[in-house]
């Protein structure tokens, strides 16, 4: 109880940063907003990434900055991805870099900031050098669970023409493996309710399709 009303005093604050770092945040939110406008990953994803973000480092003490900084970063590349077929977190993390060094950002904590958004899709786990990397990794899996998971990747599925079934299918597979890839316990503890949501969602899904051949 004491940990959680800390918390919550910690994030009305804005203390947990200097003026002089959320002077370069809000710089890296503005150009944010403007690179991100795909479906289902658009800033208001990246919105609750830097929330989940937020609420984890705190607990894990992690450096806010850096990882803030990565949050709002981590999907910029998505468009090239779609464009030419790039990896969008190998895009992200080089846009991210060049950015970063135009607006004079610390440059000992680019090299973390490019790691953190590198290694923060799915299939690079593993590859979590940096505690800030392993944070930016679970906010992000978060947010494929819960009610706004589920509108996410329907959202998604329609997106890149997959029909309900495929994407229900998909779903069942990615939802277990989401929650075997977190790395804090903060994370742990956020996801569990939003993962018998869902769970409890696709059940009813079967309910209401059992009858059908």
């Amino acid at each position: 109880m004491a940990e959680k009303q800390k918390l919550e005093e910690q994030l009305l604050s804005p203390d947990y940063l200097e003026s002089n770092e959320w002077k370069l945040i809000k710089k890296v939110e503005d150009y944010a907003k403007d690179r991100l406008n795909t479906v289902a990953h658009g800033f208001d994803h990246t919105e609750r990434v830097f929330q989940n973000s937020l609420i984890i480092g705190l607990t894990e003490h992690a450096d806010l900055l850096t990882l803030l900084t990565a949050a709002l970063l981590h999907d910029v590349g998505r468009d090239i991805e779609i464009a030419i077929g790039a990896d969008h977190a190998d895009a992200s993390a080089h846009e991210a870099k060049d950015f970063l060094k135009s607006v004079n950002f610390p440059v000992a904590k680019i090299k973390r900031v490019f790691e953190a958004i590198h290694g923060h899709r799915s299939s690079r786990e593993g590859k979590h050098a940096f505690l800030e990397s392993r944070i930016l990794s679970d906010a992000d899996k978060i947010d494929s669970l819960g009610a706004i998971g589920i509108a996410r990747v329907f959202t998604f599925g329609g997106k890149i023409n997959r029909d309900v079934q495929d994407t229900i299918v998909y779903f069942k597979k990615r939802l277990d493996k989401v929650m075997m890839q977190l790395h804090t316990d903060r994370a742990k503890r956020m996801a569990e309710e939003r993962y018998n949501y869902c769970v409890s969602y696709l059940k009813r899904i079967e309910e209401e399709t059992a009858n059908i051949k």
